[in-house]
């Protein structure tokens, strides 16, 4: 299996790209009928996940849209896929966006939107900004916000760590961290 490293998960920062969306833009379930072999080109699909993962040859969840309609989802080349803690990457009731969904028939005659790119995954609910930790912000653990640029967020001092090691530090004021 192929696989890529988890790039930098986008939280507030996707907001600059939803901008530039029309709502005519926003796709729902039934919307993505027409485009089923094709790439829904400029278009964005967002929902929230009504099932913990499961793992196969890629993450495999169900979204459902806004209005209520469920599909599944299948996320290749996501690192976490590999890794133990995949289960809790993309959790139950997290909200994310698919920029330009593929609509996909499968072997055994359903349709799936399979997603190639972890790229192409707009995460709305915060999650944690070290590179393939995944963790996201729930009722029980709300993640702290780099004071430095007010946008990274972390889960542990461990992941900020870490992730000022990877090259955060390079975007980030030197004299500013996360206050635990």
């Amino acid at each position: 299996m192929h696989t890529v490293q988890y790039t930098r998960p986008i939280t507030h920062k996707h907001g600059d790209w939803v901008k530039c969306i029309k709502p005519s833009r926003v796709l729902s379930i039934k919307d993505l009928v027409p485009y089923v072999g094709k790439i829904a080109n400029g278009r964005v699909l967002y929902g929230t996940t009504c099932t913990r993962p499961d793992r196969l040859q890629s993450l495999m969840i169900i979204l459902e849209d806004k209005n209520g309609d469920a599909g599944m989802i299948a996320l290749y080349n996501v690192s976490s896929v590999l890794s133990d803690s995949w289960r809790w990457c993309f959790p139950k009731g997290m909200q994310i966006g698919i920029k330009e969904p593929f609509l996909k028939r499968c072997t055994d005659s359903t349709v799936g939107i399979r997603v190639d790119n972890p790229l192409d995954i707009v995460f709305v609910t915060p999650i944690c900004m070290r590179l393939g930790c995944g963790i996201t912000e729930t009722n029980l653990l709300k993640l702290k916000i780099c004071t430095g640029n007010r946008q990274s967020r972390y889960c542990s001092p461990e992941c900020q760590k870490l992730d000022w090691k990877d090259g955060h530090k390079h975007q980030c004021s030197p004299t500013r961290t996360v206050v635990f």
